[in-house]
């Protein structure tokens, strides 16, 4: 025979509060998003051959490693302020 669970006094106001909880995590979020910063662009080109086929293979910022996709050459670019 099945029993019945006796139900916890305020147990959907426990999960409101943690509803509001989660509210102000994604708010902070959002603000953080909005305080964002963009860096301008620049093509770049291999300086062994000069082509416009680059890879970036790895970006620990300020600095970027790439690689040309014609010859081969490794070569790195570092973001200026």
């Amino acid at each position: 025979m099945t029993k019945w669970i006796e139900r916890k006094k305020d147990w959907l106001g426990s999960h409101k509060q943690k509803r509001e909880g989660f509210d102000k995590q994604t708010e902070q979020k959002k603000k953080t998003k909005e305080n964002d910063y963009g860096v301008i662009f620049v093509a770049l080109k291999c300086p062994r051959c000069g082509s416009k086929k680059i890879k970036c293979h790895t970006s620990r910022p300020p600095i970027r490693y790439h690689i040309c996709r014609e010859c081969k050459y490794k070569f790195k670019s570092i973001e200026e302020n």
